[in-house]
């Protein structure tokens, strides 16, 4: 009721003094409080989430941007991860290339081990005639009357597989002609004997068992040494180092393949041995992929 009789004095008393000068500052200043709107409680409910709201806007902003760099990070971690492990794989498929002499042709070679030379050639020669000199029994006989050869050092490995099959294939005729079915072997001119050439025994060890002369069985050892394989006849000597080809056109086609060098010459044997190399070149490009099959697993590439 005051604060009514009071504006209503004051009204009355600026409209009666039109000339009058204005209020003092004091009567307005005191007047103020009185007129100014007083806040709700709707203004401070608004004000308080509108304030709640963009603190909440800011930290969803905050911890959309923390979820998004977390994930980038591990994004680049997988794709360092994979490259890593890429290449170890490629690595590894490398090591075991150099380890295996694998070739874009899998375990074979990419071309026929080529025939010795020099004076390793002797070699060769009694290969060629190696048929005859079973089914004249001579066999022995020329190899004692054959000089101990070496490899030499460093030799490369082309010649030390030439080697290891030519050497293999005249050890195991060598310790087995007593065994050979003769009878079974073309019987064709061998300019080195007859059936009737005298035959001479190979000295036998306590068990009897025959003892490889040093013409064969120091070179047969430094090469099976030298690529780290035992000192045996083998597969990898007969079916994928002691392949030759017909035409070379024709590539790894079974018809267009014969062996280097054979123990009886036959179609049998050549069959024997072409056969599995005709399969293992077709079966080399699958190898590259055998070998990166972990990377394609973690990956989960096809690896097409």
């Amino acid at each position: 009721m005051q604060g009514r009789a009071l504006r209503t004095r004051v009204s009355k008393s600026s409209a009666g003094m039109a000339g009058d000068p204005p209020a003092p500052p004091a009567l307005l200043v005191a007047a103020a409080p009185l007129t100014a709107p007083v806040p709700g409680g709707e203004t401070l409910v608004c004000a308080l989430f509108a304030t709640v709201g963009a603190w909440a806007l800011r930290s969803v902003f905050a911890k959309t941007a923390c979820v998004i760099a977390a994930l980038a990070i591990l994004c680049l971690l997988w794709g360092v991860y994979l490259k890593r492990r890429r290449a170890m794989m490629l690595y590894f498929e490398a090591h075991l290339k150099r380890s295996y002499g694998l070739s874009a042709n899998g375990f074979l070679p990419s071309r026929p081990v080529p025939l010795l030379r020099g004076d390793l050639c002797v070699w060769e020669d009694i290969s060629r005639d190696l048929p005859q000199l079973l089914r004249s029994n001579s066999l022995r006989q020329t190899i004692h009357a054959m000089p101990t050869l070496s490899l030499g050092d460093g030799a490369p490995a082309p010649l030390l597989r030439r080697a290891y099959v030519l050497l293999g294939q005249l050890v195991h005729a060598y310790v087995h002609m007593d065994a050979c079915p003769t009878e079974r072997i073309p019987a064709e001119a061998s300019p080195l004997g007859t059936e009737a050439a005298l035959r001479e025994d190979a000295a036998t060890d306590d068990a009897g068992r025959p003892v490889v002369p040093p013409q064969l069985a120091v070179p047969f050892l430094a090469a099976s040494r030298a690529l780290g394989m035992e000192p045996v006849l083998t597969a990898a000597a007969t079916d994928l180092w002691n392949f030759h080809f017909i035409s070379e056109d024709k590539g790894f086609a079974l018809e267009n393949l014969t062996c280097r060098s054979t123990l009886t010459g036959t179609d049998a044997e050549r069959f024997f041995h072409m056969i599995p190399c005709a399969m293992q070149a077709a079966a080399g490009p699958v190898l590259p992929q055998v070998l990166r099959a972990p990377y394609h697993v973690l990956s989960g590439s096809s690896g097409s």
